[in-house]
């Protein structure tokens, strides 16, 4: 998808919301590049549910240029091609940012540990929400470790219902001083296993 040059010379745009939900031609996200021009931005909602994103590697440079921005949504909900987390490590830029809401619940996301990098340099945070509910194949939590450096961190909600999850140890390490914490792991299952091979002859 091209979002064009129109959209990068708002400079002075401060709140931004794009769905592209639904949109099941939508693959690929060259082009997103651009938001890094908006630098005067404080809010940004953008939602890709139920479309087919493979990866978000070219969402990074757009978000890592947004300086100013306060409060970032961004929905994956229900992407079946979406695997890994590649780019959101451009999530450390956002120095000023307080609230952040991330969905990828019913996607096939197995590493997180780009997600647990960006985390880190959140120095404002005040809110998360991560929704990973019904992620099937999501077994481990490295990178969350990096929950820990969110000294002003207060609201903090964790949903991995329904999916693979079993070792808690990185979450535990990043959990401090929050005033409202919420952890789902509901129904969380062993991961599913390979199919055996063909016994040989």
């Amino acid at each position: 998808i091209s979002l064009g040059s129109g959209l990068g010379a708002l400079t002075q745009l401060e709140r931004l919301s794009l769905n592209f939900g639904g949109c099941s031609c939508l693959e690929a996200m060259a082009g997103f590049e651009v938001l890094s021009n908006l630098r005067s931005l404080k809010s940004c909602d953008i939602r890709f549910s139920h479309s087919n994103i493979q990866d978000l590697s070219a969402l990074g440079p757009g978000l890592g240029g947004m300086e100013q921005l306060q409060s970032l949504t961004l929905s994956f909900r229900g992407c079946p091609t979406l695997a890994g987390l590649a780019g959101l490590e451009a999530l450390s830029s956002l120095r000023a940012l307080e609230t952040c809401k991330l969905t990828f619940s019913y996607a096939k996301i197995q590493d997180v540990s780009a997600l647990g990098s960006g985390l880190g340099g959140m120095e404002r945070l005040e809110a998360l929400s991560l929704d990973f509910e019904d992620c099937l194949v999501l077994a481990q939590l490295a990178g969350f470790e990096a929950l820990c450096s969110l000294k002003t961190l207060k609201n903090c909600e964790l949903n991995f219902a329904h999916s693979s999850v079993q070792d808690l140890a990185a979450l535990g390490a990043g959990l401090g001083g929050m005033e409202q914490l919420s952890v789902r792991c509901s129904s969380c299952s062993m991961p599913p296993r390979p199919e055996p091979s063909a016994a040989r002859s």
